[in-house]
């Protein structure tokens, strides 16, 4: 399997756990970069090619700890009173809301794929419906969450379909600060 491959099968499923893990787009997607960059250079090390995802997945939660490892350093570089732990501000997350606001049966589509990792065959079986029934279900629940974005946090999608905005969504701050 090619590297591009790779990149059409798992790209949203691994953007969407960093971003629920992270909570910063931004982030989310720079990690997601630097992921497919690892997953490049290694590839010829899999030995198993049906542990593919599950290796991908790793690669991406060990690239997420490094970047959180640099970072608690770059703080405690620039404020060594602040320990070697990072304290951030609680920063107001839409992602999770959203999530919830979706129609029960749009929810859980995304939930098993994204969030879970299901593939869609897995996800159409575990839900009792056919497979264009979950594909047409994360498709809406796609538009509705990028509608949802748009409409709270100013985000949009560039030509590249990556999320571009702002990243401190003065809405989310006055409802929840």
């Amino acid at each position: 399997m090619t590297t591009e491959e790779i990149t059409f099968l798992y790209r949203d499923r691994v953007y969407y756990f960093l971003l629920k893990q992270l909570g910063d787009a931004e982030a989310a997607m720079d990690i997601l970069q630097e992921t497919f960059l690892k997953v490049h250079h290694k590839l010829g090390q899999l030995k198993d090619p049906e542990k593919l995802e599950s290796w991908f997945f790793q690669v991406a939660r060990n690239t997420m700890k490094d970047h959180l490892s640099r970072e608690a350093r770059l703080v405690a570089a620039i404020d060594p009173g602040s320990g070697n732990s990072i304290e951030r501000e609680p920063e107001p997350c839409c992602f999770d809301r959203f999530i919830r606001e979706l129609p029960p049966g749009y929810r859980e589509s995304i939930e098993l794929v994204y969030i879970q990792g299901k593939k869609q065959q897995e996800a159409s079986e575990s839900l009792g419906i056919s497979l264009p029934n979950i594909k047409a279900r994360i498709r809406r629940a796609k538009n509705m969450l990028k509608d949802k974005f748009a409409d709270c946090c100013g985000y949009d999608l560039n030509e590249e379909g990556k999320l571009i905005g702002e990243a401190d969504c003065r809405q989310c701050n006055q409802v929840i600060g």
